[in-house]
């Protein structure tokens, strides 16, 4: 009488040999889990440099509002300040002064007072603008209000 694979018993030694190791679906699915983690991984790796670079070019921007500020409290007549050029953040930085008159109209930096024809209040709110475009692309714009007193 023949028996049959399925209802034979193998010895415990056999069954241990039969049954090490891993198959191929487990393997593929722990590759397939390890491969899914390393997409996650280097996908918020970018996204911490992208944040990273931002955060210094802002921190740049600010540094060179510090100084356009500092510059108008120093000048001697606000309305003829011409604001620096700066080059910190590429080619593409440009940095505007504008003040306010009393209907809250701006006014680029340096101003022509004939021209204008405004009455200018005291203090003078001035407005300091940061703008460039990152390595993306992206226009980014950074601005700070302060308050100028005049004599």
């Amino acid at each position: 009488m023949k028996t049959s694979w399925s209802h034979r018993k193998l010895p415990a030694s056999q069954m241990l040999k039969n049954d090490a190791g891993f198959t191929l679906i487990e393997l593929s699915l722990a590759i397939g889990v390890v491969a899914i983690a390393l997409v996650l991984l280097i996908g918020s790796l970018f996204s911490i440099v992208t944040a990273t670079e931002l955060s210094e070019s802002r921190a740049i921007a600010a540094a060179h509002q510090a100084s356009v500020i500092e510059e108008i409290h120093a000048s001697p007549d606000i309305f003829e300040y011409q604001p620096p050029v700066m080059r910190g953040l590429g080619a593409s930085e440009i940095i505007t002064a504008e003040c306010f008159d009393q209907l809250g109209v701006a006014f680029d930096l340096p101003v022509d007072l004939d021209a204008a024809a405004t009455v200018f209040p005291n203090p003078l709110e001035i407005r300091v603008t940061v703008s460039w475009i990152d390595r993306r692309g992206r226009v980014i714009t950074v601005s700070t209000t302060t308050n100028h007193g005049r004599l």
